[in-house]
């Protein structure tokens, strides 16, 4: 039980592709990305939860993005198996 934080590098390569009204693009890009974050296991419970903040910075984005940078913010609720 109690509370912890974490932090963490890690990274991803995606790709996208769409064609609506006459306009198509599509390609692909990689990204890195950080997270950093704390969560609160219940003692009573086995209960989860978090609080991530995760900074990504994208490489090759040429029309997927309207800039290389772009953060994340997440609430998560989990079931905790023991």
């Amino acid at each position: 039980g109690g509370l912890n934080w974490y932090a963490g590098v890690g990274g991803g390569l995606g790709s996208w592709s769409y064609d609506f009204n006459g306009n198509k693009n599509n390609g692909t890009f990689l990204f890195g990305a950080g997270d950093i974050g704390v969560e609160y296991n219940f003692a009573e419970v086995p209960i989860q939860i978090s609080l991530d903040l995760r900074p990504e910075l994208y490489f090759n984005s040429d029309g997927y993005r309207d800039n290389n940078f772009g953060p994340d913010l997440a609430l998560g609720i989990r079931y905790k198996f023991d």
